[in-house]
């Protein structure tokens, strides 16, 4: 596995250590950012398909029905 260094204040470190392993929740936070990152990407995508062909459909609402297929899959 590739090995990034971070550089951080001895007070961000202690603050991340709260959290648990600092290696750990530096992966756990860098996973999350990369995935806010392609969420909005997508967004961003759907808002532009939007604009060009005048659907009323929100970003949110979208959200919802993905969360509710997810549902009705788990079941």
């Amino acid at each position: 596995m590739p090995t990034v260094n971070v550089r951080t204040t001895a007070e961000q470190k202690r603050r991340l250590a709260k959290h648990g392993n600092v290696s750990d929740v530096m992966r756990d936070a860098v996973g999350r950012y990369l995935n806010d990152e392609e969420a909005e990407a997508v967004f961003a995508r759907l808002r532009a398909i939007q604009s060009e062909n005048d659907v009323e459909t929100t970003p949110q609402e979208i959200l919802r029905m993905i969360r509710e297929d997810r549902a009705r899959e788990s079941r």
